[in-house]
């Protein structure tokens, strides 16, 4: 489809466009009205990490990982079901939204919900369960060395306070006792330093940076456990010879007071040691937990965010709109209506004879005696010359004009072709052959008394049966009449025959605005006449009932002539053509000499 073909479809199709615009458009206020309202709050995190490198690693993440990380986490189970529970209500995932600000350390989190307080308590307590969760996760990962770092040094302690005990006194029994314990720990040291041992040496060559954190952690370790072996080792040793007994072999030395001293200067090393690891592992706790500040926090919104009057009429205009074009271009691909002369020739196999604009009228009345210098006046015209020259040496007496579909204007083209003709000189007989809806007594603004049904009696002369139109000399107008069963009858062949051989004597020409082609009076017509003109409008008749109405005529034995295209708008009421004509009619018999056409508002006659 062309482009100027789309914008005359959509021309044609405006009322159909605005209807479906203004659905659209209360559809979105409906929408706005019936949709409950919902607010939003707003709050910013800052996420960041110590600049001061640790000895254990425990999070190797960048800056950008580690606040990509906690955006993650806001949204994760175990933070939505603390929160619930500490407000109390449920939260709904899908009305928390957390974005990355760009190029910052900054974490956004929306909250929407229908309380506008509500909104902001998710919010605020998100941010202070995301804090929480944080502290646990390092909190658990040191743990278990905290635990037993703080096992060893309690040990410790009651060893120097033993140890401080037998300062004063000191016996065989406690020495075994304080021997045995040193021995355990030497034991449990050299285990755990043969375990690290082989841990580090299981390692691969190439480290991943996890393993190079926990490489790090075990490294240390080993180094922690080797320092405190050498203490124990020193301790034993004091030990150890304390107790061993003098050079005759009958009687164990008193204790050297010195060695005991000693076992208590190595274990409060060990002691201060072991508390030097504690307060490490703290350290590296405390700098391995993000930071995490909220720096904004949400309060409760006053305007909600949905709904959006304006933008929902807006959408729901677009989507009528848009929906309306849509229907009007797949109505026209189903019914491919004949948009051009061309198209109708290529379909019908029949020449265009002429292309009329506006269906032949002016708000003054027919275009051919209101304006007849205008371009329309003289496509009629062009019209008869083409019926002249159309119909081979011998000119036509008896022409049908019948409509491809419903809704064109053979009425008005009809009109104006006997219009033009009776301008010629010619006598001109315009009959209505549409007994069950007449229409040109209406437009022509005369009764419809003494018509075509009439004629059927020989009796009745011409001149009481038809009604000259005084303004245009040789233009007898024949309305169909009234008959009391019109409903019923039709005229048949012979009928036909009859009328016309009454009309062809006195008139040049007779011109037959014929019924609907699919009635047993049109299709009995198209036999009798010399020529049918086939009326199409352009971009309305559908090119299968443009086709179809052909064939019918042709198995009628009708010499189909030619068609005709009309452009226009479309068909209006007849009630304010027949009004505009009798006021034109009145102001005539008041000022003869005025001739100012048949009508005064513009608009097509129906078929």
């Amino acid at each position: 489809m062309e482009l100027k073909e789309f914008a005359q479809l959509m021309w044609r199709g405006a009322r159909f466009l605005a209807l479906g615009l203004i659905l659209g458009v209360m559809l979105g206020l409906a929408a706005a009205v019936i949709q409950a309202p919902d607010y939003e709050a707003v709050t910013r995190v800052l996420i960041s990490r110590p600049r001061q490198q640790t000895s254990v690693d425990l999070l190797p993440l960048s800056e950008d990982q580690l606040v990509s990380t906690n955006a993650l986490m806001v949204k994760t189970k175990p933070v939505l079901d603390d929160a619930s529970y500490e407000l109390g209500a449920k939260i709904n995932p899908d009305n928390i939204v957390v974005t990355v600000i760009p190029n910052t350390l900054i974490i956004q989190i929306k909250v929407q919900d229908q309380d506008p307080k509500q909104a902001a308590a998710i919010a605020n307590t998100l941010v202070k369960i995301l804090i929480q969760q944080n502290d646990d996760i390092m909190a658990s990962r040191f743990a278990a060395s905290e635990t037993a770092l703080t096992g060893q040094i309690d040990q410790v302690q009651k060893q120097i306070d033993s140890l401080q005990s037998q300062y004063t006194q000191l016996n065989d029994a406690s020495i075994q006792e304080q021997l045995k314990l040193v021995n355990q720990q030497t034991d449990l040291l050299k285990s755990s330093i043969a375990s690290l041992e082989q841990d580090i040496n299981n390692f691969p060559l190439t480290l991943s940076v996890a393993d190079q954190a926990a490489l790090a952690a075990k490294q240390a370790q080993l180094e922690q456990d080797r320092s405190l072996l050498n203490l124990y080792q020193q301790i034993q040793v004091n030990l150890t010879f304390t107790g061993q007994p003098g050079t005759g072999g009958a009687t164990r030395e008193i204790p050297s007071i010195t060695n005991v001293q000693s076992n208590i200067n190595l274990y409060q090393q060990i002691y201060l040691a072991l508390q030097n690891s504690l307060e490490a592992n703290r350290s590296d706790r405390t700098l391995n937990t993000p930071n995490i500040l909220q720096i904004d926090p949400a309060v409760a919104p006053k305007a909600p965010v949905r709904p959006l009057p304006v933008l929902y009429v807006l959408f729901g205009g677009l989507v009528g709109f848009a929906l309306a074009a849509g229907i009007l271009l797949v109505m026209d691909h189903v019914n491919n209506p004949v948009k051009h002369a061309r198209q109708a020739e290529e379909v019908l196999k029949l020449p265009v004879l002429a292309d009329v604009s506006d269906t032949g009228r002016s708000k003054k009345g027919l275009l051919t005696i209101a304006r007849p210098s205008s371009a329309e006046a003289e496509a009629f015209r062009a019209l008869g010359a083409a019926i002249e020259t159309g119909h081979g040496k011998t000119k036509p007496a008896t022409l049908m004009i019948v409509n491809a579909a419903e809704g064109e204007a053979r009425s008005s083209i009809a009109a104006n072709l006997a219009v033009v003709y009776a301008q010629q000189g010619r006598e001109v007989a315009l009959v209505d052959g549409d007994i069950r809806h007449p229409h040109l007594h209406e437009l022509f603004g005369r009764p419809n008394q003494a018509g075509l049904a009439n004629m059927l009696d020989e009796s009745q002369a011409l001149p009481r049966v038809g009604d000259c139109i005084e303004e245009i000399d040789g233009l007898t107008l024949i309305p169909s009449g009234t008959a009391p069963d019109q409903t019923t009858r039709w005229m048949n062949a012979e009928k036909w025959s009859m009328v016309l051989s009454r009309l062809r004597s006195p008139m040049g020409l007779v011109i037959v605005d014929a019924a609907s082609p699919e009635t047993a009076d049109a299709q009995t017509l198209a036999s009798e006449v010399d020529a049918v003109l086939l009326v199409i409008r352009a971009a309305q008749t559908p090119t299968e009932s443009a086709q179809s109405t052909l064939r019918r005529l042709q198995s009628s034995g009708a010499t189909v002539l030619g068609a005709v295209l009309c452009h226009g708008r479309n068909v209006q009421s007849l009630r304010s053509q027949v009004s505009s004509w009798r006021n034109v009619s009145k102001h005539r018999k008041e000022e003869p000499s005025a001739a100012n056409g048949l009508i005064d508002e513009t608009s097509t006659p129906a078929s």
